[in-house]
């Protein structure tokens, strides 16, 4: 993977945004049972990691993480938010460190938090893409348990848009064509919660889009969003 542009949006309404045309089951692997605009369900374990202020087993289908927080003292040239990660061979960790950060960043309430940073460790069990998805939902969920003050959960759906213009919502690594990855786009959005606010976007490699498809990935992200929301809300009920 190449290092995505990131880019910070607060999106108003897409209601009027052109829809996307889902990928038809038949150009699909035989791999994915689910539709082309489901996303993969989240499995969420609380509470697994003793020595922490908060912990996560995030599974998104075969892709697997386990995130601990440690809220420790900040000092002054210390970021408020830090995280480790350690990946599995054909991950970029800086990548995922970066786009996890400034979700995380997105969310908690600065000034609640002055002379605290909250430092976050992730270990990968599995991959089978959607790595940085994973670990936003793993971290979001443990600062909520932890006690941290923030916005909302932080809600992670990537959209993978196709070179014959049709997307696939949340795609796994095994369900993606290999020989035309170097011409797909995966928009990687995180939004704050039901508020429909979009805390972060990330683009990784694959031509650019234009406004409209842009905003159109944007409105079936966010439709698709509604699913993983539950599933990390339910996790914090229980």
């Amino acid at each position: 993977m190449s290092a995505p542009g990131i880019l910070l949006h607060q999106f108003g309404n897409e209601q009027e945004a052109p829809k996307l045309e889902l990928a038809p089951r038949e150009v699909i692997k035989k791999q994915r049972e689910r539709n082309s605009s489901e996303p993969r369900r989240v499995e969420i374990e609380m509470n697994i990691v003793a020595q922490s202020n908060g912990s996560a087993r995030v599974k998104l289908g075969n892709t697997e993480v386990i995130c601990a927080l440690r809220l420790l003292a900040r000092g002054a040239y210390d970021e408020i938010v830090q995280c480790e990660i350690e990946c599995l061979p054909g991950l970029e960790e800086i990548e995922i460190r970066d786009v996890v950060t400034k979700a995380i960043k997105a969310t908690i309430i600065t000034e609640r938090l002055p002379k605290v940073r909250l430092s976050f460790h992730f270990v990968f069990l599995g991959i089978d893409g959607g790595e940085a998805s994973a670990c936003i939902a793993a971290a979001s969920v443990t600062i909520a348990a932890a006690g941290v003050e923030c916005l909302a959960l932080v809600i992670p759906l990537s959209i993978n848009l196709r070179p014959d213009g049709t997307c696939l919502v949340d795609p796994a690594s095994s369900e993606e064509d290999d020989d035309d990855c170097m011409k797909r786009t995966t928009l990687l959005f995180a939004f704050l919660g039901t508020s429909g606010r979009t805390a972060l976007i990330s683009r990784s490699i694959g031509s650019s889009c234009s406004p409209d498809l842009f905003h159109a990935a944007a409105a079936t992200a966010k439709a698709a969003a509604n699913q993983v929301q539950e599933d990390m809300a339910t996790s914090l009920r229980i």
